[in-house]
Order: structure tokens, then sequence, then C-alpha cells
């Protein structure tokens, strides 16, 4: 039996396209461990293969069994298609700004504690949209009241409130695609670093 789980767990690391270093990040456990459960050096049990388990998105029960069924991945896991929709739903705020916050929150309380890194990316998603609401909310007021320290050029309010929004939408934009796009590959997701949680 510990051949059969060392064997399904390689199998399925490889089909899910994982490093044995990635696989260890995820599942919070050493690269050394996974390592020596892939060499069936040592057999994956309790909290091991439970963490394992879920980073694979499977079951331990799944990994220890036999049959090729249970390694087959789905074409595009449920876990990974829902944390691409929760980091695009912070689109919404093109709508209201205030939706790019409430619209991922939702999304996150629904699947909460289902699904491997859901935390860590709808903790990520909504601190980045909150510090862009507070930063546009500032912007409007500071613009909207005439404070003579922020102005364009030879530009108007108008065209100063405009052209600020313009950058504004379009850098929260380009943000939320690539970080959408990075973490739907495995690749850890870039905010500011004192944005980071």
């Amino acid at each position: 039996m510990k051949n059969n789980i060392a064997k399904n767990i390689k199998e399925l690391r490889i089909l899910k396209g994982l490093s044995q270093e990635k696989l260890a990040e995820l599942a919070k456990i050493s690269l050394r461990t996974v390592q020596r459960i892939e060499n069936s050096e040592t057999e994956a049990r309790g909290h091991s293969l439970q963490q394992i388990a879920a980073a694979l998105e499977t079951t331990p029960e799944q990994l220890a069994g036999t049959t090729e069924k249970h390694i087959t991945p789905q074409p595009v896991p449920e876990g990974k298609t829902y944390l691409a929709t929760l980091d695009l739903s912070a689109l919404s705020f093109i709508i209201f700004p205030l939706l790019g916050l409430v619209i991922p929150f939702i999304l996150w309380m629904i699947k909460r504690g289902q699904i491997p890194n859901i935390d860590r990316v709808a903790k990520r998603a909504l601190l980045i949209q909150s510090v862009w609401c507070l930063f546009v909310g500032y912007l409007y007021s500071v613009l909207l009241t005439g404070s003579p320290f922020f102005s364009i050029g030879q530009l108007g309010k108008a065209e100063t409130l405009l052209v600020t929004a313009v950058v504004l939408y379009f850098g929260n934009i380009v943000l939320i695609l690539i970080n959408t796009f990075r973490s739907g590959r495995n690749k850890e997701i870039n905010y500011p670093a004192a944005l980071t949680v």
C-alpha cells in the first residue's frame, strides 16, 4: 500500500504539472518529506497525507486507491476555476468601485475552507481592492474639492478627473488580469510588498 500511495502521489503531481517544490509549498510540508514519500522511503499518513491530498485536490482515500480513475485529472479542476472566478470577480469594480470588494468577498464566503489556497487568494484580492477603493476615494475628494496640490499640466478639473480615472481603472484591470493568469499557473501572486498578508 505504501508503494501505491507514493506512486499515486507522484503520478497525480506530474499530471497536475506541479514540481516537488510546489507540492511541498502547497501542502505546507517540507520538500524532503515529499521526496521521501515519493521514493517510498517513508509512508504518507496522518497530517502529511491530508495536506498532500488537499494540495492535489483529491482525498487521502483516493490517493490510497489502486485504480487509475482516482488519479485522472479533470480538464480544469473546480478549485482552480473557482479561484480564477474569484480573482476575476474583482473586475466588477468597473460597474461600481465597491463591487470589486463585495463580490469577491461573497464568493470567498461561499467556498471558504473547501478549496485549497482560497483564503490566501481572497485576502490578497480583497486587500488590493480595499487599498484601490481608498486611494480612488481620496483622490476624487482631493480633485472635487479643487485642491491646488493636484493638477496635470494645463488640464482643467474635469479633464484631470477623467485622466486620473482612466489611469486608475486601467491599472487595476491590468493588475487583476496578470494576477489571475499567474494564480492559474500556480505562480505567486505579485502585489506590492507593503500589501502582503
